[in-house]
């Protein structure tokens, strides 16, 4: 996609249709103001006309088509908002339920051609490359499911947990991009998309997949634990990852597959660092290992974040659930250091408590 970013288009978009009218579409380029991710439901004969679609188009005079009423829906004024002027879509077509499009932007009027013929000679590649991806995805979702069945059908509070904090981490992640790209922090940028936070939700809700391993009569225990209980239920990092590889070995690859391999590998790779370190603190204190810093992944440190407001807002057989209020006044002056900043400030936003709010009054 390199090339695309080098033909000073300002940003790009893989949209996902299906034949319900669900629409998605991942930021794949340069924030510039966009969401990372945005979803709508759109009429199913406007899908028809998508699918049916193989040809490239380009638009021109966004604005005023919006303004007239030729596109209006909810992205094209984002789009407009954002001051963007011409569209090409380029069509990927159709795998299994779903429909692919790249959604190319730029702020001036006109594409380059040599960029038209690009685009046209390699859109079979880039559909491989985003099929992989979403096959990748849905394999390792049916996966992560059989172990999150096991917690469901025991009744045991750590499979609600889990989706919770999947879908806060989500969240968090999308606020992390927004600060990202107000103060230009490129090294962040880089670390993911809007496909990559697809990838993220799916892995904070096996974080805590590891619990699996600990005997029940500790995992319920009503009272307090004592220090080698306590250090049994911290081992579900490491016991986390013994699952995943058991799994996914780092070896593991598939025949005949080598696309998807790779971004099969890539989910993964994000998944046992997740499970790893969630429990991590940027100051050193946390475990397995007593990491600090930029030694633990941004996505960990997201999930670290999101599970720690959901354990005190939760009610567990051992406590009763803290308000909302409890839960931001320890996160932010107990444990402030604990936390990156950027991830607890992008948290507070998650919630509508920004720091920054705070300062001001």
């Amino acid at each position: 996609m390199s090339n695309i970013n080098n033909e000073a288009i300002n940003t790009c978009f893989l949209s996902a249709a299906d034949r319900q009218g669900h629409h998605v579409l991942y930021n794949i380029g340069v924030p510039n103001g966009l969401p990372a991710r945005f979803s709508e439901k759109i009429q199913k004969r406007i899908v028809h006309r998508m699918i049916s679609q193989d040809e490239i188009v380009v638009l021109d005079d966004i604005p005023l088509r919006y303004a007239v009423g030729e596109a209006f829906n909810p992205f094209a004024e984002k789009v407009v908002k954002q001051d963007y002027s011409s569209q090409m879509t380029v069509p990927l077509g159709c795998e299994g339920p779903r429909a692919f499009f790249l959604i190319l932007l730029k702020k001036d009027a006109g594409f380059n051609r040599n960029l038209y013929d690009y685009l046209h000679e390699t859109k079979n590649e880039i559909k491989l490359k985003i099929v992989s991806y979403f096959n990748a995805l849905e394999r390792i979702s049916h996966f992560f499911k059989s172990f999150q069945k096991i917690l469901q059908l025991k009744g045991d509070e750590t499979f609600p947990h889990m989706n919770r904090v999947g879908q806060l981490s989500f969240m968090i992640a999308n606020e992390v991009w927004k600060i990202a790209h107000r103060l230009n922090y490129q090294k962040i940028l880089k670390t993911f998309s809007g496909l990559s936070l697809e990838t993220l939700r799916l892995a904070a809700t096996i974080h805590d997949i590891g619990k699996l391993a600990i005997p029940d009569k500790i995992l319920h225990k009503p009272g307090k634990l004592t220090k080698e209980e306590f250090d049994v239920i911290k081992s579900h990092s490491a016991k986390g990852v013994e699952i995943l590889e058991t799994a996914f070995p780092s070896d593991y690859c598939y025949l005949n597959e080598q696309e998807e391999q790779k971004e099969l590998s890539e989910i993964i790779s994000i998944s046992k660092d997740i499970v790893l370190k969630h429990h991590e603190r940027a100051d050193g204190t946390g475990y397995p290992n007593g990491l600090r810093g930029d030694r633990i992944g941004l996505f960990s440190k997201i999930v670290s974040i999101a599970d720690v407001f959901d354990a005190i807002t939760s009610r567990r057989i051992y406590k009763e659930k803290k308000s909302l209020d409890f839960a931001v006044e320890e996160i932010t002056q107990g444990t402030a250091k604990q936390f990156d900043p950027l991830v607890l400030e992008a948290f507070l936003r998650t919630i509508k408590r920004s720091n920054l709010q705070a300062i001001r009054g």
